[in-house]
């Protein structure tokens, strides 16, 4: 993810903004252990200290966007929103919805194909085989 979640929150802050959510990000590190050939990833969203990656071994364009999903969620649930992050696949480039429970569900019955059409994480995670 060039640029990481810093850079795709700046990409999301006219969407934030329109809807009232706070999301300040900062301090994204990344530290590469040549010992254990991992990666472990930290970023600063809100005053609180997130982890984004623990001991991960993998390329990250599965992995990322299902944490980037998870803890933009959590911070939502947090400030009493209903919205939530869906994940749309699309090859290496995906892309993500912000949908209310309602438009989600809607969207998933009349949708005829799982891959490109809006996801849970969890459901993300299954499809990406994570």
């Amino acid at each position: 993810m060039e640029g990481g979640f810093i850079k795709l929150i700046d990409q999301l802050r006219p969407t934030f903004e329109k809807m009232n959510f706070k999301c300040e990000a900062s301090s994204q590190q990344r530290v590469w252990s040549p010992e254990h050939k991992w990666t472990n990833e930290t970023i600063v969203i809100n005053g609180k200290t997130l982890t984004t990656l623990r001991d991960f071994t993998g390329t990250g364009y599965k992995e990322a966007p299902a944490r980037f999903a998870e803890i933009i969620n959590e911070e939502m649930q947090r400030q009493g929103f209903n919205e939530r992050v869906y994940l749309v696949s699309s090859g290496k480039k995906g892309k993500l919805a912000i949908l209310t429970p309602e438009l989600y569900e809607y969207i998933e019955k009349s949708s005829a194909n799982d891959f490109h059409s809006p996801q849970t994480v969890a459901d993300w995670r299954e499809l990406q085989n994570l």
